[in-house]
């Protein structure tokens, strides 16, 4: 298969799909049998599902559908797909529809110091500015909106459920050697991880392909979350800062455990945001595991404490150590005047509550059986709490620059940006 000179070019205006793919099947196998197929086409569907259709001669058998299915792509890399549709015509033949088992679906094939790829779902940049320039390392990736996006952004558009194609991304090895495919999909996931991080739910990568003839290539997408999200810490006036960040993320995320405990936490904050729009209170759940395991974390690796000392001390106690040790200021409930009124004493209450106990309660209350009451101020405590898990994370990311404060969105505008809450 020759090299396309413009791989992303044919997802321009197609944010959702049907799009035509021009990758080439060798055979098709059903129930280890060859197949004598004709008109193969292969597509993303409309959900963005690696998609085959064909027809063959007209044969008795019309339990086709169950049997197994394989297909063999140009390159000798061969995969299982599930058949959801056959049709039989009586006018001498039969039309098959099936997709693909697992996504992506990687191909094997030659390799340069080059490649392009997919970003699904990704953050809001810059409206008019370059496309952004990520660099670790070896590797180099540039993302920039489609189009599409660009117009989808401006007329507001909420389209929470279908995956939408959002970003090209352009990568190459900064010394010119071969990217090796595992290597170069590590990469993308580290940086789909970190435009999560960014927007606050999961952004996905597919449709890569490197640039070498006959060059290996992934075919459909990874897991994503909808494309809308709720406001979070970062706004498009900050993406001049993104490129540094980049490099102490991916520092951050270097090392084994930070991946196991830090990646964890990450997926709670993600989730969180997520499960926000269905229930909030298992939003509050996930956030404040989020806390718990970033807690143990640095207090572990950082603060000297022992696992014995991380059980023996409550959840309150430890996210208010974390947040001291890593130099923040402040209380998460600082913001809200409905936190403020149920943090005023009342009789049987313990003395010295603040926003890290209120949001270890909200996390106990909405868990354990008993009586807890809330009302609007559950949500307060969530995005108390989802704050201070951003401004952890940020600071474990050196960061110091300014940020969007979430719990100021009710009264405030997007972009009005804050100071990181760091002492000096």
């Amino acid at each position: 298969m020759a090299a396309d000179p413009s791989p992303t070019a044919i997802y321009e205006g197609h944010p959702h799909g049907p799009v035509g793919m021009r990758d080439s099947v060798v055979t098709i196998t059903l129930d280890g049998k060859p197949m004598a197929a004709r008109d193969v086409a292969l597509r993303l569907d409309n959900y963005l599902e690696v998609e085959l259709k064909w027809q063959g001669a007209l044969e008795p058998g019309p339990n086709k559908i169950a049997k197994d299915l394989l297909v063999t792509f140009e390159g000798g890399t061969t995969a299982e797909f599930l058949m959801t549709s056959h049709q039989m015509h009586f006018a001498g033949h039969e039309e098959f529809v099936a997709t693909a088992r697992i996504s992506p679906l990687d191909l094997a094939g030659k390799s340069k110091g080059s490649a392009t790829a997919l970003i699904l779902n990704g953050p809001r940049l810059h409206p008019k500015a370059a496309p952004i320039v990520l660099v670790y390392e070896n590797y180099e990736v540039s993302l920039a909106p489609f189009e599409h996006f660009r117009a989808m952004e401006g007329r507001n558009e909420r389209l929470p459920l279908q995956p939408t194609i959002s970003h090209a991304a352009t990568l190459q090895t900064l010394d010119g050697k071969p990217f090796r495919a595992t290597r170069l999909y590590e990469f993308l996931s580290r940086v789909c991880g970190f435009l999560g991080f960014i927007k606050g739910t999961r952004v996905g990568y597919g449709q890569v392909r490197n640039d070498a003839h006959n060059g290996f290539r992934c075919l459909g997408f990874t897991k994503t979350d909808r494309l809308h999200a709720l406001p979070g810490w970062y706004h498009w006036a900050l993406q001049d800062e993104l490129p540094e960040l980049f490099q102490s993320y991916m520092h951050l995320m270097s090392t084994d455990d930070a991946r196991r405990s830090l990646g964890r936490a990450l997926v709670y904050y993600k989730i969180s945001n997520v499960t926000r729009y269905d229930a909030v209170e298992t939003a509050v759940i996930m956030s404040a595991a989020g806390l718990e395991t970033l807690a143990g974390h640095v207090l572990g690796s950082t603060g000297g404490w022992t696992p014995n000392l991380i059980r023996n001390v409550n959840l309150a106690e430890q996210i208010r150590a974390c947040a001291r040790l890593l130099g923040i200021k402040g209380d998460p409930a600082d913001e809200s005047a409905l936190l403020a009124k149920r943090l005023r004493p009342k009789k049987g209450q313990p003395q010295g509550r603040d926003g890290f106990s209120l949001i270890t309660e909200f996390r106990n209350g909405v868990t354990h059986p008993g009586p807890f009451n809330y009302d609007l101020d559950i949500f307060d405590a969530w995005n108390a709490s989802q704050w201070l898990l951003e401004m952890q994370l940020l600071v474990l990311m050196n960061y110091r620059g300014r940020y969007q404060d979430r719990r100021l969105n009710r009264r405030s505008y997007a972009g009005n940006l804050s100071t990181m809450p760091v002492g000096a």
